[in-house]
């Protein structure tokens, strides 16, 4: 399980003001991905600063975009000794993916950070997200931006989101469970 950082000393190290509302998106950057999606909403959510990881076909589309408008900044890939840094930093990962998707790992590692995540409602993405951990909606700008707008009005807590990961998909929960369905 990934280990959060205190979300001002990530920023700190990223750079990051302390007072921005930051959405994260970390993932390639092909269509499927539904990074167009976060372009489409951080026209609209100039007061949200977003923030984008990864590395594909769209990464000129994506480059571009950050040069035009303030409030997208491309980070480009980055390694996972520093993606829980950025993860830490955030207050909400997206995943707007608009293709059937499987079980996401980013999802489990904000989770684990204790970040709040707003996902997707195809493939397995609303597995990984339960009700007081994100919130799962349909592909669409307009419902992950009213979804970012409810998060940024009421915060969840980092505690219960840690514990829900801990429980969920720890290595040590694994195991009991294989366990309990291998002994009947």
């Amino acid at each position: 399980m990934f280990k959060p950082i205190e979300r001002t000393a990530a920023r700190e190290r990223l750079g990051i003001d302390k007072s921005v509302f930051m959405v994260l998106f970390v993932g390639r950057l092909v269509e499927g991905k539904g990074v167009h999606i976060v372009l489409e909403i951080a026209k609209i959510m100039k007061d949200v600063e977003f923030y984008i990881i990864g590395d594909g076909p769209l990464r000129e589309d994506v480059t571009r975009a950050s040069l035009e408008a303030r409030n997208v900044h491309y980070v480009g890939p980055v390694n996972n000794l520093s993606l829980p840094v950025w993860l830490s930093a955030s207050n909400v990962l997206i995943v707007p993916s608009t293709g059937e998707e499987g079980f996401g790992r980013v999802i489990i590692e904000a989770l684990a950070c204790g970040i709040p995540v707003v996902g997707s409602n195809l493939g397995g993405i609303p597995e990984a997200i339960g009700p007081h951990v994100g919130k799962i909606v349909p592909p669409t700008p307009e419902e992950f931006m009213r979804a970012i707008r409810e998060i940024s009005r009421s915060p969840y807590s980092s505690q219960e989101i840690r514990r829900y990961a801990e429980e969920r998909f720890s290595i040590k929960n694994a195991e009991i469970i294989l366990r309990s369905l291998t002994d009947r």
